[in-house]
């Protein structure tokens, strides 16, 4: 259960150092957020750093630093790191494209978007419905309990960790539809399609920038890539149609409505996490939301959450929350400096919503998938073996 970091090429960290941020000295830490210690990352930061088309918008020793990448040239920002025997030594990192000849000896920690040209569609409040009518919500209520005092909507499609094993012994499968319904195949062929269409809007700008960035962090293991057909092929042949037997070209998504985090954090997963903001509904949240991260306890940043924005980061070694733009501090405070960052809430109502799309493959799905295959894998030995005796 590792997690994978991409190494850029020579030429790749070439083309992107303009825009890039190098941080250094990568240090893990247990902080202590009531009821619970929270894994967070500090890194040392300097004016040089910075990229020339970052540094107009990024101060060093800030905490207010606000991005938004339709103003900054190139229309992007990246996080990287150099490989020191910090990162070699972590036995919960694979560091993917090492070996090759022309490595930079950098790994990329993050990057986001702001593609001017994504796809204007208006269809985003019927597709929110869709996934609200038939799934449920599967984020907490803001308490520091629940995923880092997360709050808002969040519904899901794909694979998620079950903790009772179905009739085959798979502690997996997919999302719990709200109903059962005859139409069920259809309704989540129709979620299905809408994910993808969207997964490949997210994708298309930064594999602009850096040629198949998304399958190189967002791949699932080739164990999994192996094992899982064998399984569900055996389930083919015993005539199980259903949706179970289904596989995903990406293991868990979500249509997130109205998300936050209080606690800024690290996970471990064993993809990148991807975020997408597609065309809004409303433009009254244009400049409402955004994505903080914190390089240390002197200097972070907020990506303005726009229309067309696509973030692709290493969850595990970017301490980061999404946010509104008020919510500078654990206890949310106007900020004076930064008249954009404390909005009024008076003029919102319940029908205005930000909506974004989010995938990534967490180590519990992939422990419960490892654990499933072979306990499958063991009963059908001893199935042929109970029949050879026969």
């Amino acid at each position: 259960m590792k997690h994978p970091l991409c190494v850029l090429t020579k030429s790749e960290f070439d083309d992107i150092v303009s825009n890039n941020v190098t941080v250094r000295e990568f240090s893990p830490l247990k902080i202590d957020f009531s009821p619970k210690k929270v894994r967070q990352t500090f890194f040392k930061v300097g004016r040089d750093d910075i990229g020339v088309n970052i540094a107009p918008h990024l101060k060093i020793l800030k905490h207010d630093n606000l991005v938004c990448l339709s103003a900054v040239k190139r229309n992007f920002l990246s996080i990287t790191t150099e490989i020191n025997s910090t990162l070699r030594n972590d036995n919960l990192i694979c560091l993917l494209g090492d070996s090759v000849p022309n490595s930079s000896n950098m790994v990329l920690l993050f990057l986001a978007t702001y593609d001017k040209d994504f796809p204007r569609k208006c269809n985003l409040k019927s597709n929110a419905s869709l996934f609200r009518q038939n799934r449920f919500n599967i984020n907490g209520n803001g308490t520091s309990g629940n995923h880092f005092g997360s709050s808002g909507e969040s519904y899901g499609i794909g694979f998620v960790p079950k903790y009772r094993q179905n009739k085959f012994g798979l502690t997996f499968g997919q999302y719990a539809e709200k109903k059962t319904k005859t139409d069920h195949n259809k309704t989540y062929g129709k979620m299905n399609q809408v994910m993808l269409e969207y997964l490949q809007d997210a994708k298309t700008f930064p594999c602009e920038i850096i040629p198949n960035i998304y399958d190189k962090m967002m791949a699932f293991d080739t164990a999994t890539r192996r094992f899982l057909p064998s399984v569900f092929t055996d389930f083919t042949l015993e005539k199980m149609r259903s949706n179970d037997s289904r596989i995903e070209p990406f293991m868990s998504s979500q249509i997130n409505i109205n998300v936050t985090t209080l606690i800024p954090h690290t996970e471990l997963d064993v993809s990148s996490t991807l975020i997408y903001v597609p065309m809004q509904t409303t433009k009254k949240y244009e400049m409402d939301y955004g994505f903080e991260i914190q390089f240390n306890y002197f200097t972070s940043m907020i990506i303005q959450l726009i229309e067309g924005t696509t973030l692709l980061y290493s969850a595990y070694m970017v301490t980061h929350r999404q946010i509104k733009m008020n919510q500078t501090s654990l206890t949310p405070t106007p900020t004076e400096k930064n008249p954009s960052i404390n909005l009024s809430q008076d003029s919102k109502t319940k029908e205005e919503e930000f909506i974004n799309i989010s995938t990534y493959y967490s180590k519990r799905l992939y422990s419960h998938i490892k654990t499933s295959v072979k306990r499958f894998q063991e009963r059908q030995e001893t199935s042929q073996f109970d029949s050879s005796n026969i």
